[in-house]
């Protein structure tokens, strides 16, 4: 695997522990040999942290919980 096969997908799966222990290990033997990948991979760490705390995975769930609550009244009051 070369620096151009660390895709950007690829490299966010290994931060998020998504990837199997075959992928996993060679993507870090791809981080081991290069430092462009090395250098992406912590662009993409640092974008995730600023997304976390823009935001926090907390205050969207209960968001997204509160969505599904409304959605499900208008639904229930239709039949």
């Amino acid at each position: 695997m070369s620096a151009n096969e660390a895709s950007d997908a690829l490299l966010e799966r290994y931060l998020a522990g998504a990837l199997d222990e075959e992928s996993r290990a060679r993507v870090e033997t791809l981080l081991a040999d290069s430092e462009a990948a090395r250098a992406r991979l912590e662009e993409l760490r640092a974008d995730s942290a600023a997304f976390l705390l823009l935001h926090p995975p907390g205050p969207l769930v209960a968001h997204f919980k509160e969505e599904r609550r409304r959605s499900r009244w208008q639904w229930s009051g239709d039949g």
